[in-house]
């Protein structure tokens, strides 16, 4: 089942992302992010009325609001990313999730990376340096360079 599951999520993420990119220029970017929760709102909204506990703490609520205005911000960074730059730029940079964490995670509480993970996040950045390998003629760096300029990739690198 969960072969099933992952190709969903994969294939879901994905039409969402052709969706907003194709819409950007029709629809505000603000329409289109909350979009991401709107069409959520009903397969939600019953499991939170029939499973929610009757008392939550205050921690629980901040959490939630913190939560929340991070997705949403993160929505808004997606949309004008996209409308910003090419798709197939775009997307890749999501996988850079990894390597924030492996700076981000020792910080916060001290966690330290298996060597599995540190070569994991390697392949994953040595895939988007790939990405514009085709101006490897201007030089070692010209592949970072190239993603660098484009505005829509740079704000995704920040909604990371």
């Amino acid at each position: 089942m969960w072969i099933i599951l992952s190709l969903l999520s994969g294939l879901s993420d994905a039409t969402r992302d052709a969706i907003s990119k194709r819409s950007t220029g029709k629809l505000p970017h603000v329409m289109i992010s909350w979009a991401y929760s709107a069409f959520s709102l009903p397969f939600f909204l019953p499991i939170l009325f029939f499973s929610a506990p009757s008392e939550l703490p205050l921690e629980f609520w901040l959490t939630a609001i913190g939560i929340g205005a991070a997705h949403v911000l993160g929505g808004l960074g997606l949309v004008y990313s996209l409308s910003r730059s090419d798709l197939s730029l775009c997307v890749p940079m999501t996988a850079f999730t990894p390597v924030f964490l492996l700076v981000v995670g020792p910080l916060l509480n001290g966690y330290s990376p298996s060597t599995a993970a540190v070569t994991g996040t390697f392949f994953v950045a040595a895939g988007c340096y790939t990405l514009n390998i085709s101006d490897i003629r201007s030089g070692l760096l010209g592949p970072l360079r190239s993603l660098a300029s484009e505005r829509g990739v740079r704000m995704m690198l920040v909604d990371r």
